[in-house]
């Protein structure tokens, strides 16, 4: 079930267990990209600064 109005799945699934790797999903899109934890962060606020 999806969240309404929620633009990005975060997902700490297989490939972060094994490289530390988080996907983030793009809802609208059904883009898949994949970044450290600690880019995570730049991600999302510069995607945010986008949608405006």
């Amino acid at each position: 079930m999806d969240l309404i109005g929620i633009p990005l799945h975060i997902i700490l699934g297989k490939r972060f267990e094994e490289n530390r790797e988080v996907e983030v999903k793009i809802r609208k899109t059904g883009e898949r990209k994949y970044f450290k934890p600690e880019n995570l962060e730049n991600f999302v606020r510069n995607f945010e600064n986008e949608k405006d």
